[in-house]
């Protein structure tokens, strides 16, 4: 037998066990709710800072994800059906996929049943 060291791609990743999750409890007073939550820490800390009437629009850098998209939706109304159709064609092509593994996969039982028999 011949031994060798791991490819490098496997020494990438390292293992981490999964995380354990607590035991549930059927005690009502160790659950809690998102309400129980607000009422406990008081207002959200999360608060935007109020812009000047000098500081002008906010930059694509200052915006998040949602934000931008939003924008990006109000000035060019493309963009909803060019998402749209990007999305059919993954689909589309999932199932051509899918179909195409079923296909192969009936050929290779063929196949096999007739080399046994």
């Amino acid at each position: 037998m011949v031994s060798h060291a791991p490819p490098a791609k496997a020494k990438q990743h390292v293992w981490k066990p999964p995380k354990e999750t607590p035991e549930s409890t059927k005690d009502p007073s160790t659950t809690t709710n998102k309400t129980d939550k607000k009422i406990k820490n008081g207002p959200s800390a999360k608060k935007k800072p109020e812009a000047s009437s000098s500081a002008g629009p906010a930059t694509y850098a200052d915006k998040d994800k949602k934000s931008l998209l939003y924008s990006l939706d109000w000035h060019h109304s493309c963009i909803k059906e060019a998402s749209r159709l990007a999305a059919d064609v993954k689909r589309e092509a999932q199932r051509l996929i899918v179909q195409f593994l079923e296909k192969l996969r009936t050929h290779i039982d063929a196949e096999v049943a007739k080399a046994r028999g």
